[in-house]
């Protein structure tokens, strides 16, 4: 067995190929490199065989643990090489004769010992190690695992041309998707586009005086008009969060305020014509500002409050609570209507799966499964729970759907000098 100071001077100046998927292996390559060697980390096989043909590899290490088994892979590739440099193997003791029959010179089991492994390294460098070929080859043994190999690998290398055509495929379909969403998009909005601006025309009273039962049909024509340009957006919206063609904001938000505001947009439209009321609390502790993306927030509060007013009945109330403390941020909706199954809730948060509707007030599919993906592009996730795990207030029960944005305060830093949040009472 070969010491550590022997180890040492042995592996001083090597260059060691280290092929991984995971980056698992820090503390071996932190071990190389105060041992003088020169790691090239690579995570494909295909890069690794790129890279002993540009680098003077002295010894190969290959982790046979990783889920798409590239180690063993180049094993078999290095094997029907005439001449290759030295390979170890890293794995699980049950990967031992795999890794073995695949012809590395040394196998070495988890747990790893970086002490003993390099040890090993420097033996293997030293020739002290008999190479898994010979030691397996029988007579007639040779040939028929050389037969044996090279029809893995052309299963190998048929799998890795039929996962790269599947992917080709499914890009090709989110692309189509992505151009599909946009062209809906475009579609409604050109025709919706003038009737938006005569109702502004006619709402003006500019092509004359209207009635009051004139006002009330315009008022009710507007509000529909301005959930289809929502609705629009929303589809937009998606199409861009799909392809990850999202630019985030960077603002201090005062929460309190901020909700007020957001609360304020639901109530009149939609809450007020339901007789729905809406009630905002602050728990103590919870977090005056918050570093985010504003608009992007306020359509999460959005569209948890709309969803939460569609599901409610005539004179319920629907409340908001903002929680929290030093290092996240939770914002609650909770709401009064018959709490929806398990299935259910997983049908509202996916785009993608119809479901009944039922009612007057029907809300937008795309809004909560939006406010879902905005949820993770702020840092965050949105959760829903139902009924309720705890009551939020002891004199209102809330027995239907808890929709709940979870976000950690780390998220974005901070700017330098942040303006004051306003106290209650004052304007934001």
């Amino acid at each position: 067995m070969t010491d550590a100071s022997e180890a040492r001077r042995l592996l001083a100046g090597r260059h060691v190929l280290l092929l991984e998927e995971n980056g698992e292996q820090r503390a071996l390559q932190a071990a190389l490199n105060e041992a003088g060697c020169t790691v090239h980390v690579r995570s494909r096989e295909e890069s690794a065989l790129a890279a002993l043909a540009t680098v003077p590899v002295d010894l190969i290490v290959l982790d046979f643990t990783a889920p798409r088994r590239p180690g063993l892979t180049l094993a078999l590739r290095l094997r029907q090489r005439a001449t290759h440099p030295p390979v170890v193997a890293l794995g699980r003791p049950r990967d031992r004769d795999l890794a073995l029959t695949a012809g590395v010179s040394a196998f070495v089991a988890h747990p790893l010992r970086v002490e003993s492994l390099v040890g090993a390294l420097a033996e293997v460098l030293c020739g002290d190690v008999v190479g898994g070929r010979e030691a397996l080859a029988g007579e007639g043994g040779a040939e028929v695992r050389d037969e044996l190999v090279e029809a893995l690998l052309q299963q190998v290398d048929e799998a890795h041309r039929q996962s790269e055509a599947r992917q080709a495929q499914l890009d090709r379909m989110k692309n189509l998707r992505h151009d599909l969403l946009h062209a809906i998009a475009y579609e409604l909005s050109a025709p919706l586009t003038p009737v938006v601006g005569y109702l502004q025309i006619l709402q003006g009273e500019r092509l004359g005086a209207l009635n009051e039962r004139q006002h009330q049909v315009l008022a009710s024509i507007s509000q529909g008009t301005a959930r289809m340009v929502r609705t629009i957006n929303a589809i937009t919206e998606f199409a861009s969060l799909e392809m990850s063609e999202y630019r985030l904001a960077r603002e201090e938000v005062c929460l309190k305020p901020f909700l007020d505001k957001v609360i304020d947009l639901v109530r009149f439209p939609l809450a007020k014509p339901k007789h729905v009321s809406l009630r905002l609390v602050v728990r103590e502790g919870a977090p005056e500002r918050v570093v985010t993306d504003a608009r992007q927030l306020g359509q999460i509060v959005r569209a948890q409050l709309e969803t939460a007013v569609h599901r409610s009945p005539s004179g319920a109330c629907v409340l908001v609570e903002l929680g929290g403390d030093r290092e996240s941020l939770e914002i609650a909706t909770y709401d009064q209507a018959v709490a929806p199954s398990a299935d259910e809730r997983a049908r509202m948060l996916d785009p993608f799966i119809p479901r009944p509707r039922s009612g007057r007030f029907v809300f937008t599919e795309l809004e909560l499964p939006i406010a879902r993906k905005l949820a993770g592009v702020l840092g965050g996730k949105l959760r829903l729970e139902a009924p309720p795990p705890r009551q939020p207030d002891a004199r209102t029960r809330f027995g239907g759907l808890m929709q709940t944005f979870a976000m950690p305060l780390g998220a974005h830093p901070s700017p330098a000098s942040p303006p004051p949040c306003p106290r209650p009472g004052e304007s934001a």
